[in-house]
């Protein structure tokens, strides 16, 4: 992941649609559940946008829960982070669904993966655009 001198970067990622899942997940009743934490964009967004929210940030990738633990290092007092796949977020966050006043997954390709050949897919450029699994999250390979 690209990193500056004192660790990830925090504009690596701009979440799309903010104004968005603002009006939809605030005022949250309850504690937010980001399935898909990444690079903390929304999660940030939700927590600057009201100081009464409680964050539970999930991601199978431990990189992404460091690049978000980063990014949301001024809210640490307010956010959760548990590692699992968006499918197991509320078992593993160990909530009852009813107790959550949110949940937001932004499901998609991360660009994270596809940039660094370790991290997803390799040899997308040298390949004619067709993406080859390599090592990281979604590599058939070991």
């Amino acid at each position: 992941m690209p990193a500056t001198e004192t660790g990830p970067r925090p504009d690596y990622h701009a979440p799309v649609m903010v104004e968005e899942v603002l009006g939809f997940l605030l005022p949250a009743p309850g504690p937010v559940l980001d399935g898909t934490v990444g690079g903390g964009g929304h999660a940030r967004a939700l927590l600057e946008a009201d100081p009464s929210v409680e964050l539970i940030g999930v991601d199978r990738d431990p990189e992404a829960l460091e690049a978000a633990a980063a990014v949301l290092a001024p809210f640490a007092h307010r956010v959760r982070f548990v590692r699992a796949e968006f499918q197991d977020a509320v078992a593993a966050a160990r909530l009852p669904s009813p107790a959550l006043g949110g949940v937001l997954l932004d499901l998609g390709v991360s660009s994270r993966q596809l940039d660094e050949d370790r991290r997803g897919f390799r040899d997308l450029g040298r390949s004619g655009g067709r993406p080859h699994p390599g090592p990281g999250p979604f590599s058939q390979e070991p």
